[in-house]
């Protein structure tokens, strides 16, 4: 696969943009992991993201029969059988924090900074089915926010 004029696998570029992604990592650290020049390395994150953007911006197509009324009465019987203490709950909300770099605008860092935690991070929250289905996900937002 031709990236920016750098040929690597595609296999290979999407280890570095998930390893990238994974936790906030220099490109000049990550040339040693993958032996390959850290220009190359930022080339590579940056036409796997066009890639992965062009060809999911739209969204993922969800499978509409997992929101059937019988799989969710199934769903809302399985999480009741469980000790739930409320009938015809189907989804979960999940949230993580994902750290991020310490930006120089001492703004951004003020809407960035989780202080539960300590950290400037984005937070994502996701909406799952006891199924291990996601259902929805939203786009990232400040660490200073509660959820």
């Amino acid at each position: 696969m031709m990236l920016e004029n750098v040929l690597v696998t595609r296999e290979l570029s999407l280890a570095i943009l998930l390893h990238r992604l994974s936790f906030p990592r220099r490109n000049i650290i990550m040339q040693y992991t993958f032996g390959i020049r850290k220009d190359n390395i930022s080339r590579i994150v940056n036409g796997m993201s066009k890639i992965l953007y062009e060809k999911f911006k739209t969204g993922i197509a969800s499978d509409e029969r997992q929101f059937s009324k019988e799989n969710l009465e199934k769903i809302s019987n399985a999480i009741v059988e469980k000790g739930a203490c409320l009938s015809h709950i189907i989804r979960f909300i999940d949230g993580t924090m994902q750290q991020i770099l310490c930006p120089k605008d001492t703004d951004i860092q003020k809407l960035e900074y989780n202080g539960w935690k300590h950290i400037l991070c984005v937070k994502f929250q996701a909406i799952s089915t006891p199924d291990g289905s996601t259902s929805s996900v939203c786009e990232p937002y400040n660490g200073s926010n509660n959820d």
